[in-house]
Parts: structure tokens; sequence; C-alpha cells
């Protein structure tokens, strides 16, 4: 699709909007944005209605499934004024139902339906989901649209949920070692500030969530100025159009109000050692890079690529293959919509040290910012990242994921159509400049995770003689 083509397009799609808020009298109406081509012919359209809400949608009729997802700009960034936890606490209790569907018939239409549904709490965003056969659309819009004006909330329920959170912080953090290192490693990048604060709350956080905390939480940003629906699959802008005016248009909207986030400061780089259940020292480093959207964060993935995530990368073939001191090595880049973070976990190999493998990583990280990379190393990481990036948008529901997330952090959906053409643009010394600039050992923050019952040294007693297995006593 041309740029013509596709203004053309929203024309006729701001003359449908037009007619079909006419069809809805004492609704808010419906306004045009936007239509923006995709790879492959299709488009998405970027609509709304003028009580707020935002509506994504990519019209894909190759199978009679759709995606339907609610994104709320609610994470763990906008609890200034609440209890720590809350957002992804309150995602919970946005399952307990409302008058017109209670909890077991809002799963039960669903099921019936063929649907698939969850939810998802992270810094910036929560967010809904239904993957559905296209004929059952409009049931997921009907019980979306409910939940958001007409939840019920009460005391039993919240404890419920309550006792399902602190089961769930015991599961994915206490006794999991992944989740105590990242705790510890997010403090530590970001002091002061709510991305360094946990998700899933402290058990203090948890237990001082009161039922007036989740009621003023649920006004302030479960409605339809702080939410984005995102629909792709078998739906046709006419009727996605209808469905939305007939269960959003209806819903009042009132300010969001503001949230006081403290400014990002710099990260204090220091070693820190915990004592974990764990086999093995395990190591996880972390730096502040920047936002989604920022000109360096693909050129970040692309160090990414070069450096740790793969079994091609650097460090991975210095740790594992060639000295070998670890077990597995990992790196991710990740932007956020107000900072972003660049983080390297390795698994030590037993009796090996996680100190020796954290002057490995410095060691390449600095020779590649002052080298680059080779031309080979730069077509095989933006081959792998181009790979990787296409497969994410292989399904309705992976597609639709993708669209909330980009939009939510870095304010415009279309900027995940360019990823590709960014990556191809990226060269050796764009690699060289950020990991000099971002990757230095004098920001770094270190977490090692050291064995919490470390075994034994064996020995053997030359005057001792060897068991000899097959007797009994």
């Amino acid at each position: 699709m041309t740029v013509d083509e596709a203004q053309e397009l929203a024309s006729r799609y701001r003359e449908l909007a037009a007619e079909a808020s006419s069809r809805h009298p004492g609704h808010h109406v419906a306004r045009m944005i936007d239509v923006t081509a995709t790879d492959g012919g299709g488009h998405v359209v970027h609509f709304g209605l003028d009580n707020g809400l935002e509506v994504l949608l990519e019209p894909d009729h190759s199978a009679p499934l759709v995606s339907f997802q609610s994104w709320f700009r609610v994470g763990t960034v906008n609890e200034c004024g609440f209890p720590g936890g809350i957002a992804h606490l309150f995602e919970h209790l946005m399952f307990k139902g409302t008058r017109r569907f209670g909890h077991s018939e809002f799963d039960r239409l669903l099921e019936e339906a063929g649907a698939q549904n969850n939810a998802a709490t992270w810094l910036d965003w929560t967010f809904y989901y239904e993957n559905l056969p296209s004929v059952a659309l409009e049931l997921a819009f009907d019980l979306e649209s409910d939940r958001m004006r007409n939840l019920i909330l009460d005391s039993e329920q919240l404890e419920s949920e309550r006792d399902v959170v602190r089961s769930e912080r015991h599961y994915r953090v206490d006794n999991d070692p992944d989740g105590l290192i990242e705790e510890a490693l997010f403090a530590r990048l970001f002091p002061g500030h709510p991305y360094g604060s946990p998700t899933l709350g402290t058990f203090e956080d948890i237990d001082s969530i009161t039922l007036d905390d989740c009621l003023r939480f649920y006004g302030h940003y479960y409605q339809p100025r702080n939410a984005i629906l995102v629909i792709v699959g078998d739906c046709t802008f006419e009727a996605a159009l209808e469905l939305c005016l007939a269960y959003y248009g209806s819903i009042e909207p009132h300010p969001v109000p503001g949230c006081d986030v403290p400014a990002v400061r710099d990260a204090v780089a220091e070693v820190t050692e915990i004592d974990v259940d764990i086999n093995s020292e395990r190591l996880r480093i972390g730096w502040q890079t920047v936002a989604a959207g920022d000109v360096d964060a693909v050129a970040l993935d692309v160090a990414n690529e070069i450096l740790f995530a793969n079994e091609s990368s650097r460090v991975y073939r210095r740790l594992i293959d060639d000295l070998p001191i670890a077990s597995d090595v990992d790196g991710t880049s990740e932007p956020m919509r107000l900072s972003g973070t660049f983080i390297v976990d390795v698994t030590i190999n037993e009796s090996e040290k996680a100190s020796d493998a954290l002057d490995v990583v410095f060691d390449e990280i600095g020779r590649l910012g002052r080298e680059g990379p080779t031309e080979v190393e730069i077509t095989r990481a933006c081959n792998h990242l181009e790979a990787s990036f296409l497969r994410s948008l292989v399904t309705v529901g992976s597609r639709a994921t993708q669209l909330g997330i980009w939009h939510i952090t870095t304010g415009d959906y279309r900027q995940l159509f360019d990823f590709v053409n960014d990556v191809r643009r990226v060269d050796a010394a764009r690699v060289r400049d950020v990991v000099s600039r971002y990757l230095t050992p004098g920001s770094a923050v270190t977490v090692v995770a050291r064995p919490l019952n470390p075994a034994p040294e064996m020995t053997c007693d030359e005057d001792v003689e060897p068991f000899e297995s097959g007797g009994g006593r």
C-alpha cells in the first residue's frame, strides 16, 4: 500500500466513522487518526472515540481468528500514592466478575466460545487479552467493556486475591533464584525510582492494600482515557467501529490523575553479593540505557546479539566453549517508556568463580567498544534480530501484543514498522559507539549470587581403602 492509498483509505474511513457515529445518538463519537501500511500489503487503522478511548486495528482475513486486547497505561510506575504491588493485584481483581457476569460466568462464556484469555502487568502497562474465533468477537467487546465500568469489588474478593498474590510472590521470587536475583538487580539499577520496585510488591505492600485503595485505583486508571484496544485478525473496520461505539461509546471519561514519578537517577556502580538456593554461582550485570524509541535502542540490540544473545556470540564462546567456566550465557536489551536496561546473565560452572566470568564480560565489552564488530558479526547479528522480530509477528495474538507494547512505550505504534529498516542501518561504528558510551564497567551494577549451602569439597584420605560397590551390609 502506497502513502497515497493509505491517505485515500483514511479519508473513506473518516466518512464511515461519521456515518456510524450518527447511528449511536448520545454516545461519544468516533474520530479517525491515521492509517499506516504494513509489510505484506496490510494496514493498521488508528482511531478512537471522543471519550479518549484509542483503538489500533489490523485487519487480517487469512484465518477466522482475532486477538482482542485491552491495554491500560498503568503499571508499577503509576503506583505513586498507592501501596506497591497494587497494579498487579488489581490485574487479579479484574477477573472477579461484575453485576452482569460473575467470575464463573466470565470464564464459562469464553471457554464455550473457544477463547484463550489471560493478562499481564509490568512496569509501564497492564493488558488483558482474548484470542478467539472471529464470530465470537462481540462477546469479548461485551465482557471487557462491562468490567471497565461495572467491576464488583468487596472485602472478600480482595482477601481472596491477596492470598493468591502472596502465594505467587513465594513461588516467583522467594522460592525462585531468578526472581531474587532480578529484584536485587533492579533495586540497584533504579534507586529511588518505581522501576526499581518489585511489580509483585513486597509482602508488606501486599498486606497494606485496602479496599479503598483498590476502588480509587480502579476509578483512576480503568477508564477510556487510559485505555487502548488492540484488535488484530478477522475483523473489518466497519465491524470494529460499530462494536466500539455500541459497547464503549456510552462510558464517560474523567481526567487521569497525574503521577509524580521521580526522575531516573544514575545507578550506583557496585558489586552486590547475595546468598541463594542454587548449586553454583550466578552472575547478573545490568546497565541503564535508553528509553523506547531512542535512536540508540536498535544499535544496543545489535550489540547484545554480538556479545551475548546466542551460541555464536563472543562472550558465549569465551565462557562456554573456550575456557570453559560457565554453562549458560544470555543477554537482553529492553527499552522501556522512561529508561532502558541492558542485562547479562551468566550461570557459572561448579567450582568456578563469578569474578573470573565478570573479567571476561568486561574484557569482551571493552574490546568491542574499542575495535567494533567485524562485518560478519554485523551481518549475522542483524539477520538474527530481523528473523526474531518477524517470528514475533506470526500470530494475531503476538502481533497485537507488539502493537500494544510499542504504542505504550514509544507513544507511536508506527515505530514498530520501522524496526527492520532501523536494524539494517546499523553499522560497525554505531555499535562501537553505543557499547563505549553505555556499557562501561564504571556504570555497571553487578549481582553475584552464591550458593546458600555450598557443596563441601570432596577429599580422599590415602589411609582409607576406597569403597567398592556391590556388597551389602
